[in-house]
Parts: structure tokens; C-alpha cells; sequence
């Protein structure tokens, strides 16, 4: 039986259709989902948070989470990120925790070779070495100095992390005894970290250039970069920072045959940071800032 010319033509046109849209068009892409990677992201920015606070409870347990969160969708640069925070962590703790940051520096260097950019990996563990090295009171200083310097090039495109090469340098200077030096390459981290507005980074750095002034015997330049701690941590709202901040200065300020209105102004300082560690419930250390402002009288 004959086909009707028309349906055929109709028929065979709509078959063409079919196959150009199935075949001949490109398919729809996925949308690209990371929200366990984001997350783990701002884990590990509460997890730095934390340890600028010295809260180091609160900090590893916002890495273990990172950590998990990073290994379930295998991002290996998020887990490479969560290892060098916790050495940091472990590098920051009264106990030094020497052991626990160098086992977690092996597993960062197996993290590293599996990332997509290999190189630039393992210049971010090169200032984990360094900062275990000085921990560990490694004194071969020109080695340290030489890590750093082959490794600041290969993130030379990210002004923090270059700013950190900076400042760790200025802390091996700092080691070595070489103040002058350690206070050029603090200026120079501080100049990246105050342009791009990291004020935790700031608040660390003059606190370290305060303490290099002070061993040079420059007490007025001390506690000028100290008065600039105390305004960046309390900008940041770190209170535990600022009452060490405070601390300090009363140290700082019965140095070197104080005058009336230094015992004056220490006195103040002492009790002030141990209002702020009362306020921030740490009582033991506020009782430690008000011995210390004893032991002088």
C-alpha cells in the first residue's frame, strides 16, 4: 500500500530533526558543584582565626573537619593546605609539639606531589622546613636563608605568600642575631600585608618588629611598633593578642632605668591585659600579668 506523499515528507523531516538535535548539537554540561571543597575552605579559615587567637582546641578540630571534608572529594591542594595550618598549629603550642609537625610535614609532602602545580606545592612546605628548622634550633642560618630564597620565585604571582618569605626571613635574621637585617625584611612583609589589608599579619609582624628593636636596644622604636600591634590586633578583635600585646609593653617600658611616667603608663599596661584575659576568661594568665607587674615594685 502507498504511503501518502505528504505524510511521508512530513515524517521523514521530523526523523532529521531527531538525529541533528541528538547527534550533530553539543550536550548540555554539568554544572560544576564544590560545595564540600568551599567548605572545607572556610574550615580552615576558622582554623587560622583560631590559632591568632591561640585557641588551639578550636583550631584542630576545624582542620580534622577540613581534612575529612577535603579527603571525601580528594582535593589534594585543600589537603596540603589543611597540613601546613596544622603545623603551624603545632609549632604555635606552649608544648612545641616538635614530633606531631614533623610526621605531619611527611604527609604534606606526599599531599604536594599530587597536586597540579607540583613546584609551587613544595615551595609552601619549604617555609614549614624552615620554621620546623628553627624550632628546632638548627643553626646552619645561611642554609635556611638559601631555602627561601630558591623558593620565594615559584609563588612570586601571590603577594602573601611572598610576604610570608619575607617575614619568615626576617625571623631566621632574627635567630642569627642579625636585628638589622630582621627589621628590613619585617618592613618589607608589613608593606604587602598593609596594602592588601591582612590584619592579623600585621598585628604578628610588629609585634616580631617590636621584639627586634627591643634586642637592638631600641626601646622607642619597640614600643612604637608595638603601640601598632596593639591597633591591628584589636582592629582584628584578638583579644588573647592584645593582652600579650600589653604585656609586653609593661615589659617594655620598666627597660633601661624607666622614668615615673614609664612605671606609671606599665603599671596601667600590666592591669590592662589582665582585664582583657579576665574578660576573655583566662584567669591564669591574667594573674600572670599582675605577678609580673609585682615582681617590679
Amino acid at each position: 500500500m502507498k504511503m501518502n506523499c505528504k505524510k511521508y515528507i512530513f515524517a521523514a523531516t521530523l526523523l532529521s530533526l531527531i538525529l541533528l538535535s541528538s547527534c550533530g548539537s553539543k550536550p548540555k554540561r554539568t554544572m560544576v558543584i564544590n560545595t564540600v571543597s568551599t567548605s572545607a575552605g572556610t574550615m580552615i579559615e576558622n582554623a587560622r582565626a583560631s590559632l591568632a587567637a591561640s585557641d588551639f582546641e578550636k583550631a584542630h578540630y576545624f582542620l580534622d573537619n577540613a581534612w575529612r571534608m577535603a579527603m571525601s572529594v580528594d582535593n589534594n591542594e585543600l589537603l596540603l593546605t589543611v597540613c601546613l595550618t596544622r603545623i603551624s598549629a603545632y609549632l604555635s603550642q606552649e608544648d612545641g609539639s616538635l614530633e606531631e609537625a614533623r610526621n605531619v610535614l611527611l604527609e604534606a609532602k606526599t599531599y604536594a606531589s599530587y597536586t597540579q602545580n607540583v613546584e609551587r606545592s613544595n615551595a609552601l612546605i619549604s617555609l614549614s622546613q624552615v620554621r620546623i628548622a628553627l624550632a628546632e634550633k638548627n643553626t646552619d642560618y645561611a642554609s635556611l636563608i638559601s631555602i627561601l630564597d630558591q623558593n620565594k620565585s615559584k609563588v612570586s604571582d601571590d603577594l602573601y605568600e611572598s610576604a610570608q618569605f619575607e617575614s619568615l626571613k626576617a625571623d631566621v635574621y632574627k635567630a642569627q642575631g642579625k636585628y638589622a637585617d630582621a627589621e628590613s625584611y619585617y618592613q618589607a612583609a608589613l608593606e604587602v600585608f598593609t596594602k592588601e589589608c591582612y590584619l592579623s599579619e600585621l598585628g604578628v609582624n610588629y609585634y616580631k618588629l617590636s621584639q627586634v628593636r627591643s634586642l637592638s636596644g631600641n626601646k622607642n622604636g619597640a614600643l612604637e611598633a608595638l603601640e601598632m600591634a596593639i591597633k591591628y590586633d584589636r582592629d582584628e578583635e584578638n583579644s588573647r593578642a592584645l593582652a600579650s600585646d600589653y604585656y609586653v609593653k609593661g615589659i617594655l617600658l620598666m627597660k633601661d632605668n624607666p622614668s615615673k611616667e614609664d612605671k606609671i603608663a606599665a603599671e596601667y599596661a600590666f592591669k590592662h591585659s589582665a582585664d582583657i584575659y579576665n574578660a576573655s576568661d583566662l584567669p591564669e594568665l591574667a594573674e600572670k600579668s599582675l605577678d609580673k607587674w609585682e615582681s617590679y615594685k
